[in-house]
C-alpha cells in the first residue's frame, strides 16, 4: 500500500528518574550518575516509487530494533526512553530531504537510510553534515566513501565493490570459470548502477572473462528495446543486472520479447532482491534468476533468532538488508547510551568506537549487558545479526556476507553464502 510522508512512533515509555538537589531542590536524571534521556531514531524510507517494495521491510526492522531497545534498558536499569519516527522519502532526492527534514525537526538525532546514494547526498549536503547528525544509510555505492562527510556517515550494509566481488565469485562458479565467458552487463545509470558494472567489469576482465557493455539506460526512457537487443545479442553467458524494481520491470519485458533471454542466466544485485516477485515485474524475467545481497552468517545465534523475531512480528516478510537495516537502529541507540545523552555529535563520535575489533563483543542478545557496561565506561564491539561490524576510516565495513538466492515459483530460496573481502 502506498504510503504518503508520515510519522510513526514507536515507543515503550520508561519513567526518568528524579534526584533530589542540595537543599531539597529537584534536580533532573542528567545529574546523577545514570542520566536518564530520550533518544529519537529517525528512519528515512522508500515506501513509495523506484525502490518501493524496500521500505516496508527496513522500516519493520528499525522498528523491532527500537523495541529491543527499549526492552535492554529497563532490564539494564536505564531511565532511557527510544522512539522512532519514520517518513518516506518517495525515492527521491529531494523528497528524501524534506523527510530528514521533518525528522530532524521532531528531534531525530541518529537517522537509519535513505536506500539509495542520491538520497543520502541530498540530505548529507543540506543537512546531516552542518549539525554533525549521524546517518546510517542501505545505500552501498562506493560514491559515498569518497564525499567529504564530516564523518558522519556509517554503513553496516557493505559497499558495493564488496557486493560486485560477490557476484562475480557467484557467476563465475555458475560458469565453472570466468576465461573466455561473456556476461552482458545492464544498469540503471546512477552512482549504484555505474559503480557495480563498472566495478563487476573490471574484476571479470582480470579473471579473463569478456563483457558485452555495459549498457546503461534512464528510468524514464519511453522504451528499453534499444539495450534489450543489445544485452541479448550473440547469446551472452550470463547477464548482471545493477538497477531498481520499477525500472528493471520495464528493461525486463524488453528483454522478453527479445526471445533470446533467459531468467536462468539472469543474475541481479541487492535492490532487486525482492520477495515475493512485484507485479510491476514479469515473473518470467525473475523465476529461475540469482539474486545477491547482503545478509546474515546462518548459524549464529543472532541470526536465528532475529530470524524468529522478524517472522513472528505482523507485517512483510523478510527481504534484502533486513538484518542490516536493524543492525543500524541498534548502533544508533548504544551510541546514545555510551555518548550518555542524546546529542547527535556525541552519538556520531561514538559509532566508530562501537564497530571494533576491540571491545568486549556482545550481540542484540545481550542489549542489556552490553548497555552496563557502555554505562561503567567499557568499550565494546557490537556484533550485529548482518555480521561483526567493524567501520574503517570511511565509516565502512570492510568484509561482507552475501546471500545467493534463486527465485523459485516468484519467491527467493537461499543456495549458499558468498564472503566478500576486501
Amino acid at each position: 500500500m502506498a504510503r504518503a510522508t508520515h510519522a510513526t512512533v514507536l515507543a515503550v515509555s520508561i519513567a526518568l528518574i528524579l534526584g533530589i538537589g542540595a537543599g531539597g531542590a529537584i534536580v533532573t536524571s542528567s545529574a546523577i550518575a545514570a542520566p536518564g534521556f530520550t533518544m529519537t531514531i529517525g528512519d528515512l524510507e522508500p515506501y513509495t516509487g523506484d525502490l518501493g517494495p524496500l521500505g516496508a521491510p527496513a522500516d519493520k526492522a528499525v522498528k523491532l530494533a527500537t523495541a529491543q531497545l527499549n526492552q535492554a534498558a529497563k532490564q539494564a536499569g536505564l531511565a532511557v526512553t527510544f522512539k522512532m519516527i519514520t517518513a518516506d522519502t518517495r525515492s527521491d532526492p529531494q523528497a528524501a530531504l524534506s523527510a530528514a527534514r521533518q525528522l530532524i525537526d521532531q528531534g531525530a538525532t541518529c537517522l537509519t537510510g535513505p536506500a539509495s546514494t542520491p538520497e543520502s547526498l541530498a540530505i548529507l549536503n543540506s543537512v546531516t553534515k552542518a549539525r554533525r547528525i549521524p546517518m546510517l544509510p542501505s545505500a552501498s555505492s562506493v560514491k559515498l566513501r569518497t564525499v567529504d562527510d564530516g564523518h558522519t556517515i556509517f554503513r553496516t550494509v557493505p559497499p558495493d565493490n564488496l557486493q560486485a566481488r560477490a557476484l562475480v565469485l557467484a557467476v563465475r562458479q555458475q560458469l565453472g570459470g570466468a576465461q573466455g565467458k561473456t556476461v552482458a552487463i545492464g544498469y540503471q545509470n546512477s552512482p549504484y548502477g555505474e559503480g557495480l558494472a563498472n566495478t563487476f567489469k573490471q574484476s571479470w576482465t582480470a579473471m579473463g572473462g569478456r563483457i558485452q557493455g555495459p549498457f546503461g539506460y534512464d528510468p524514464n526512457q519511453p522504451s528499453y528495446d534499444t539495450e534489450a537487443g543489445k544485452i541479448v545479442a550473440g547469446g551472452p553467458d550470463a547477464f548482471v543486472f545493477a538497477d531498481f524494481p520499477d525500472t528493471f520491470g520495464k528493461v525486463s519485458a524488453a528483454l522478453l520479447r527479445t526471445g533470446k533471454f533467459s531468467a536462468t542466466k539472469l543474475f541481479v544485485s541487492d535492490a532487486l532482491a525482492v520477495s515475493p516477485i512485484p507485479a510491476t515485474i514479469p515473473a518470467a524475467a525473475l523465476n529461475g534468476a540469482h539474486a545477491v545481497n547482503a545478509g546474515s552468517p546462518t548459524g549464529t545465534p543472532e541470526a536465528k533468532a532475529f530470524n524468529t523475531l522478524y517472522l513472528s512480528a505482523p507485517g512483510p516478510k523478510r527481504s534484502a538488508l533486513d538484518a542490516n537495516n536493524f543492525d543500524s537502529g541498534i548502533l544508533c541507540g548504544l551510541a546514545a547510551i555510551a555518548a550518555g545523552a542524546n546529542t547527535p555529535s556525541l552519538i556520531a563520535a561514538q559509532l566508530p568506537k562501537l564497530s571494533g575489533p576491540a571491545g568486549t563483543p556482545f550481540t542484540y542478545l545481550q542489549l542489556a549487558a552490553a548497555m552496563r557496561a557502555l554505562r561503567a565506561g567499557t568499550q565494546i564491539h557490537y556484533v550485529g545479526v548482518s555480521g561483526p561490524i567493524e567501520f574503517n576510516a570511511q565509516g565502512d565495513t570492510s568484509a561482507g556476507t552475501y546471500d545467493l538466492s534463486t527465485w523459485k515459483n516468484g519467491a527467493l530460496v537461499l543456495v549458499r553464502q558468498i564472503n566478500a573481502k576486501e
